[in-house]
């Protein structure tokens, strides 16, 4: 570890987490608005229009009409799997900026529910995002906890 790492207070490990926290959940809900937006609109529209060229051939013309056919799409179970994984990501991404601004109040205010609070919502993002969470934070956070609320 290096020197600054340990010579940085807990208290600003759990304001970077915050911080961090705030960050992250707010870019991975616009990718994932995004990702939904763009799922809804090329996947899943309502109609669906195809256009054909019909070749008609009359007794004494010929000539070509454009005809216009409207279908429903239909739904795969596979697509409501997708639709549903990314309401829930959502949700979780919405808890995760709540949780680093419950922590961050938390921590300046010093009040120990809304910490606590910001704490215990922050569990449920990393389940999903599991590559994001930095081990060394956790432990710096815990010493916080010990230090400032014994």
């Amino acid at each position: 570890m290096c020197q600054s790492c340990k010579e940085a207070s807990p208290k600003s490990w759990c304001m970077g987490y915050a911080i961090y926290c705030i960050i992250m959940g707010f870019f991975s809900l616009c990718s994932n608005f995004y990702g939904m937006l763009f799922y809804t609109y090329i996947v899943l529209q309502p109609k669906v229009s195809t256009l054909n060229l019909v070749h008609v051939v009359n007794s004494t013309t010929q000539h070509y009409v454009l005809n216009v056919k409207e279908s429903s799409i239909d739904i795969r179970p596979l697509e409501y799997v997708a639709l549903t994984v990314g309401c829930v990501y959502f949700i979780f991404e919405i808890l995760y900026i709540l949780a680093g601004s419950f922590m961050l109040v938390g921590v300046i205010k010093e009040r120990q529910e809304l910490f606590f609070v910001g704490k215990t919502f922050s569990y449920f993002w990393p389940i999903f995002y599991f590559y994001l969470i930095f081990p060394l934070t956790i432990t710096k956070i815990r010493k916080h906890i010990k230090r400032q609320w014994p």
